[in-house]
């Protein structure tokens, strides 16, 4: 039993069993020694440099400018610290029970020999139930302003001259947006927008790249991801991108790919797509689509203008044959009777008319003859007038050596008021 445990132990820790004890003495370690070795070869690894480890945040403990929590994964905990954490964002997220996801390297803390993982930085893991709650509330809160209402969605441009694409700069969407748009209309313009579409700042980053694209007036804009779990989602069901996509001035179509569930911007939009090479295909036309339309159009007007020929050809012939060029005197006689028996209608017409109005004309005169105020004075009668031309009605309106004129046929007489006789007074005394 001695020698077997021995040789096992021979194998894991490669110790050559042919030494003697005081050769073994030789390679013996004091724990700051050993803890030491151990820090070096953790330290070293690149491995352990730059990770990512998620955890549940368990006995948090900030002091001072440092704060101390363990990350835990059922019974398994790693101590982990965060030095200045001023210097970290959003780290009042940070409490027990949290879920995270911290990014940082491992050391080794040489007084206990226990291992640390030093935090740069960190993003909360969310809840999905929780999230999937959030996001609801504010599709019916969007709902209720009528964001996602039909009347509000605009056909897409069948012949866009310019693409504009809100996306990573470096994710596979881009690549396969710009190659299908090229394969489907070699001439299109594509002008991009680089954003970040997962992780913090995405919602506001997406926001401003729709905002840019309408201010470069594209004539519409896919804007959207290559799919991702729901967590690289979620920007695209934030408030901020979601208005963003409702408040587009341009068609806009919503690419998210290959998601279970919908997000929010595809309500949003203008339209959408399950993926960014599925929105190209509905937002750029297919240039050999419109070279068969073209080319069915060609025949349709060749077809259409045959026929055309063809019953103008018919009717020339039908034209050809009527009396007009076959025996066109005999038109020309018809029509010289028929200006002959106007132009005597047209003179008895004539001659009653003139008759009727002269009738009329005559009457008229006499009506007038008989309402000239002038034609009493030619009978004896005569109009008394004041200075300023006022006529005289009355007696009453007389006064004494008040100057007036009296028009008699063929003038007037000025002149002076001596003194007025009543009818009751002798007349002339």
């Amino acid at each position: 039993m001695e020698i077997n445990t021995i040789e096992s132990y021979s194998v894991i820790n490669q110790i050559d069993i042919t030494q003697t004890p005081l050769q073994w003495e030789e390679n013996v370690y004091t724990p700051k020694q050993i803890l030491s070795q151990i820090k070096k070869l953790i330290t070293s690894q690149s491995e352990f440099k730059n990770i990512w480890i998620e955890g549940e945040i368990v006995n948090y403990k900030p002091h001072n400018d440092k704060i101390f929590f363990s990350l835990k994964e059922n019974d398994v905990t790693l101590d982990c610290v965060i030095f200045n954490s001023s210097s970290i964002k959003d780290n009042s997220e940070l409490k027990d029970g949290r879920k995270i996801r911290a990014l940082g390297y491992i050391t080794l803390f040489d007084k206990n020999g226990r291992c640390q993982f030093i935090v740069r930085s960190f993003s909360v893991v969310l809840d999905k139930g929780e999230v999937l709650k959030k996001i609801e509330e504010l599709k019916e809160t969007l709902q209720k302003e009528g964001l996602f209402d039909e009347a509000r969605k605009r056909e897409l441009p069948k012949y866009p001259k310019t693409l504009g694409v809100a996306t990573s700069l470096f994710g596979a969407a881009l690549r396969d947006i710009v190659q299908s748009a090229r394969k489907r209309f070699p001439p299109i313009n594509i002008v991009i927008a680089p954003c970040f579409v997962q992780g913090k700042g995405a919602e506001e980053s997406i926001a401003q790249a729709i905002q840019l694209l309408n201010q470069r007036k594209v004539d519409v804009i896919i804007a959207g991801r290559g799919g991702g779990s729901f967590e690289d989602l979620i920007a695209f069901s934030s408030e901020i991108v979601v208005r963003a996509f409702a408040n587009s001035q341009v068609p806009i179509v919503s690419a998210v790919g290959h998601q279970i569930d919908k997000p929010l911007s595809d309500l949003a939009a203008d339209k959408s797509a399950i993926t960014p090479t599925k929105a190209v295909e509905i937002s750029v036309p297919d240039v050999s689509e419109i070279m068969k339309k073209l080319d069915g159009y060609q025949r349709q007007i060749e077809f259409s203008s045959l026929n055309k020929i063809k019953s103008k050809e018919t009717k020339f012939t039908a034209l050809s044959q009527r009396v007009i060029f076959t025996h066109p005197e005999k038109i020309l006689e018809k029509s010289q009777n028929r200006f002959e028996n106007l132009e005597k209608s047209l003179f008895v017409f004539a001659e009653k008319v003139f008759l009727k109005i002269f009738s009329k004309f005559q009457i008229l005169n006499e009506k007038i003859e008989f309402l000239n105020p002038l034609l009493p004075l030619e009978k004896g009668y005569a109009i008394v007038r004041s200075k300023d031309q006022q006529i005289k009605k009355s007696i009453e309106e007389i006064k004494e050596k008040e100057e007036l004129y009296i028009h008699l046929s063929g003038g007037y007489v000025k002149v002076l008021v001596k003194k007025i006789h009543r009818i009751s007074d002798t007349f002339f005394k």
